[in-house]
């Protein structure tokens, strides 16, 4: 189509199908069918409609290094309560497409990745008709700490020793095992922060 919205094509005497195969940005397909009969000397026409979109685009990322993370899980309910979904899933960019009516909507991140603190946020969005929302979440990732026990005088590793992690509050984090290589990894596990 033109800056008009319109084509314009010869075509010999006949009966023919015509099918949208595209929308421009922020529209709707008009997916039907149209049949049309062309006759010499006669111009046919046929209109096609497309609806504006009203889409969400969430990008997810890390807060750390921007990079997008592929895996995490979102739920969408319009302000009211109303469940649209909990199985939204980012893709390889990041990313989730969803198309919604206008309104407004409360968005939360249900899971996190391995490796990442979850984002608990309720993210309110606005839809309107015809334009994208953009929502835009980060992740932080989460602290390392590893603990290696060992004997004094062979230093030979020692395992199934216990430990305690407190947080800063002297709440109690969990209790932990040394492995058979005398290690406990806190990878994936501990916030920033102080620990004891």
């Amino acid at each position: 189509t033109d800056i008009n919205g319109v084509i314009n094509v010869a075509l010999p005497d006949g009966t023919y199908e015509i099918l949208e195969t595209k929308a421009p940005d922020g529209y709707i397909m008009d997916s039907h069918k149209q049949d049309i009969v062309v006759k010499s000397g006669q111009q046919t026409s046929v209109t096609f409609t497309n609806t504006p979109m009203t889409t969400l685009q969430i990008i997810k990322t890390s807060s750390n290094t921007d990079k997008p993370l592929k895996g995490v899980v979102f739920e969408i309910r319009k302000a009211n309560g109303e469940l649209i979904g909990n199985d939204f899933v980012t893709d390889d960019k990041g990313r989730i497409y969803v198309d919604l009516e206008q309104g407004e909507y409360h968005v939360t991140e249900i899971k996190a990745l391995d490796g990442y603190e979850i984002d608990d946020t309720i993210h309110k969005v606005k839809i309107e008709a015809g334009k994208q929302t953009v929502l835009r979440v980060e992740n932080k990732e989460l602290g390392g700490l590893r603990i290696l026990k060992i004997d004094s005088i062979t230093g030979e590793p020692i395992y199934n020793v216990e430990f305690m992690v407190f947080d800063k509050n002297g709440k109690v984090v969990g209790t932990f095992f040394t492995d058979n290589k005398g290690i406990i990894d806190f990878d994936n596990i501990l916030e920033d922060g102080r620990y004891t």
